[in-house]
Parts: structure tokens; sequence; C-alpha cells
């Protein structure tokens, strides 16, 4: 493998396209039943993408392929295609066939994510009248989908009867970690004292705050063994003073060899009467394994730094093994686990952590495995890798020289779901969300005041 400067391989790393296919057909989408072309046609809408080379991108994304440079949904004759999908779907109120309440569940979820980066491209937009009026268009367009799938509040119970009966196809490690009441091996971290903001505050912002996301930790011995190591490292010194700045302790308490940590995204969901809620709707899991958890040679030695050169792919994967899992619609939809695993040499495009460049935009789309982007940010070794315990991102050999503008957490068992409770906040504190109940409560005035007439 070329060895490139590790600033230029993590942007690339993080600016990387999936093709689904070249030359193929495009899939016809996620969506089963009687009116499957109906809903096919929002979703294909919503994420296909071509590229100049003609090749197909996002059939099967976790989310639309949109960057804060993108344009391709204002455009036509994409712009048309979207708003032509919605008005259909609201025209014919078409149901679905098969788990019609998990479908309505995603199909809300896919909407949410246009509805959101129209709002933030309309106020970006606001000289240029055109765009901002097809962004309005279309946010009302979204909107009204939206409303018209969306759960009654007593629907809810249904989807989690139906989600769990999903979740029970996973193996066992997988059930338990995803099992939201669930108290086994893996331990849903919260922090001591409790915050306000979601753990991973860098996921749920980018993401509008429209995922609940939740840390997990497991060490080789179960449940007791990782509650008496949170115990040690939260009554160590995490902390040293270098030239008198704050910086994290290069010899902080390690877990045991083969511990792991996970990430789980869930997606949020607006009911029929406005409410807010967390669904079991499972959209990610992404875990990382501990095989070493030494500060690796090539980083430092006695505490010195010695070389950034070095960091390509083969430098750090005798630190960390990386395994992701994606949410699978038509799995799901079909009657599997609903998820799937993403293979070790897939690539794929996330704005996640991106400039904003949407790289579709080029001629050429750089095509770098999708599980090397977890090194750009996570990329120290053990719990130095951690940020919701270091509050510190990094690759894998500068952590140590970051000051510190907080200490570290103090990391204890979620005993109060408090990941849950951050997340709804986060969620209602954002200005898009406000919007959308505006919408919402239109809807239902409209509604009654067509009923009394």
């Amino acid at each position: 493998m070329s060895r490139l400067p590790w600033a230029a391989l993590l942007v690339a790393t993080l600016l990387t396209s999936a093709v689904v296919g070249r030359g193929e057909d495009p899939p016809a989408g996620p969506y089963v039943g009687p009116q499957a072309s109906i809903w096919n046609r929002v979703h294909r809408a919503l994420f296909h993408r071509i590229g100049a080379d003609g090749s197909l991108h996002g059939a099967r994304a976790l989310d639309p392929l949109l960057f804060s440079s993108s344009t391709w949904p204002l455009r036509e004759p994409r712009a048309s295609e979207i708003e032509s999908a919605l008005v259909t779907l609201l025209a014919t109120r078409a149901a679905i066939g098969g788990e019609e309440r998990v479908a309505r569940a995603i199909l809300q979820r896919d909407s949410w994510a246009l509805y959101d980066w129209l709002g933030s491209r309309a106020q970006e937009d606001a000289t240029n009248p055109a765009d901002r009026a097809a962004c309005e268009r279309l946010r009302a367009r979204l909107a009204a989908a939206m409303r018209a799938v969306a759960l009654a509040p007593d629907e809810l119970d249904e989807l989690e009867v139906s989600l769990a009966a999903a979740r029970a196809r996973n193996d066992d490690d997988l059930k338990q970690l995803l099992d939201a009441k669930a108290e086994g091996a893996w331990v849903r971290l919260a922090p001591d004292p409790v915050e306000a903001t979601p753990l991973a505050q860098a996921h749920s912002l980018h993401f509008g705050a429209r995922s609940a996301f939740s840390v997990h930790l497991r060490t080789p011995g179960g449940r007791e063994e990782t509650l008496l190591y949170l115990a040690r490292l939260g009554s160590a010194e995490l902390t040293v003073r270098v030239d008198g700045e704050l910086r994290l302790a290069p010899r902080l308490p390690q877990p045991p060899v083969g511990t792991r940590v996970a990430l789980v995204r869930r997606a949020m969901h607006v009911d029929r009467d406005g409410g807010l809620h967390v669904l079991p709707l499972v959209e990610s899991v992404q875990l990382r394994a501990f095989p070493r958890t030494e500060p690796p040679d090539l980083a430092r030695r006695d505490g010195q730094f010695l070389d950034m050169e070095p960091y390509d792919g083969a430098f750090w994967r005798p630190f960390q093994e990386v395994r992701e899992l994606d949410l699978d619609r038509a799995g799901l939809l079909a009657g599997g686990s609903g998820l799937r695993e993403v293979g070790p040499d897939e690539a794929h495009l996330s704005s996640f952590a991106s400039h904003g460049e949407d790289p579709l935009d080029d001629a050429h789309v750089p095509a770098h495995p999708r599980l090397q982007g977890c090194v750009g940010c996570h990329g120290a070794s053990g719990m130095h890798s951690v940020i919701s315990f270091t509050r510190v991102s990094s690759g894998p050999g500068n952590h140590l020289d970051a000051q510190l503008i907080e200490p570290p957490r103090k990391l204890v068992a979620d005993s109060i779901d408090s990941w849950r409770t951050s997340a709804l906040a986060a969620a209602r504190a954002q200005p898009q969300f406000a919007l959308l109940l505006a919408e919402w409560q239109r809807k239902r005035e409209d509604g009654g005041a067509a009923r009394e007439r």
C-alpha cells in the first residue's frame, strides 16, 4: 500500500464513494406490495445519483448523498422528479404491503434528511430567489409526505413488536447490544454527571439530531469486568501538564485486549400528532475491537513525538478491528434482520466529517475502503480512541499533543436512559424541527376545518 501523509489519507478516505453498480440496471427499490412502484419512485428520487461516467451511486446508501455544496435536488429534471413522486404518493394515499409500519417509519426518516438539507440550503440561498422558492416548495411536499406516513401513537407499540422480531434474527451478541432494555455483557455508557448533550455529539449534530446515538463498551470478561474497569478508569489520573497545557495522560488504564466499543444509531420519528420518539429501528452499528492497547511505537516513544508520515491503513490495523452494519431496507421489509454487513473492501460516499464538497460533481469519483474512515477520528489505540471519553478527535499519533479544553469524561453504566433523553432534547432544539412541527400543526388544523365543513 502506498504511504500517504496522514492528512491526505484522511481527506481521501472521508470523501470516498461506493459505486453500487456500473453498467447495471438500477434496482427497483426496497418496497414491496401493491403500491410498491409509487413508494420506490420516491426512494429513487431521494437516493439515486448518476456519476459523470454513468455509474449509479446511493441506491442502497444509508442516507441521501447530500453535501453542503450539492445542488442536484434543486436542478432539473431531479427537482421535478422529487416533487412529482411526492405528489403521486400523496394523491393516491398509497398503502404498502408487508411490514407497513416499518415501511412508513423508513420513508419518513429518509424524507426527513432532505427536508432538513433543503432548510439549510434555503438559508444559504437567501439571495437566490429561484433556489429559495424551490427549497420551500419541496419542503412543503416533504413535510406533507412525512405526516402522511407518520404512525399514530398507538401504532408505535406494534412497530416495536415487528422490530423486536427482526432483532431476534441476529446473533446473541448483536441481539443484546441492540436491545435497549437489556443489561447483558454490553454496557451502555453515560457521562457522570449526566450531560444534556449526547455522548456522540459530533455524529448527532451532523445528522441534524434526527438520529439517537448510544455508546457501548464490552470487555472479554462480561458486564462485571466492564463495570470494574469503568470504576478503575474513573478513579485514575487521566491528564498531565505539558508546558502548562492540559493533555491526555499517555499511560491511562487500558481495558483488556479484545475489548470492544460500539456506536448504535437509531431512527427518530414524528408521530401523527407531532410527538417525537426514538424508534427501535436501527440505522447503523459501528464496532471497534482492540487487539492491542499499548501506545503505538511509531507514534511515541518515552513521550516524544516521532513521525506522522507512516500512518496509512496498514499501520492502525494491528490496534483496531473495525466492523460496520447498515440498515438493510429491503431485507428488513422482507422479514430479515434489517442489517447488512459492510464488506472489508466496500467503498462509499459520506458527508460526515467531510469538507462539504460533493464528490459526484467531479468527473472521477475516488473510491477507498469505507472501514478506513473511522480511523480518521478514532485512530489512537485503546481508550485513547474513544472520543466520548477523551473528547479528543485524532489520527493515530497526535492525540497526546492536543491541548484539552475539557478533561476526559467519567463514564458509567447508563441506568436512566440518558442517551434517549439527550437525543430527544437535541432533536427538539433544532430550528428545522420547529419548522416541521409548524407544518404538522397546520395540517392538523386544516384537517379539522375540513371535517367541520
